[in-house]
């Protein structure tokens, strides 16, 4: 399946969106949770939206129990 162009951003905007570094962002992709799309000039994108998915779920308040 083939992501939209639009939907796909640098690792380095994938990090200041999710709130986190880009080592994070290399992280998450090296770990599979985010999927790594090549172009044809080898630069790397990754889903704008999956980033703010793991973006969300990172932030999510620690409960006390």
């Amino acid at each position: 399946m083939t992501k939209n162009k639009e939907d796909l951003i640098t690792m380095t905007e994938a990090a200041d969106l999710a709130g986190v570094s880009y080592r994070t962002v290399s992280r998450w992709v090296k770990l599979g949770y985010l999927t790594k799309h090549t172009d044809a000039r080898g630069r790397v994108r990754v889903s704008g939206a999956a980033v703010k998915a793991m973006g969300a779920f990172q932030k999510e308040p620690a409960t006390a129990e």
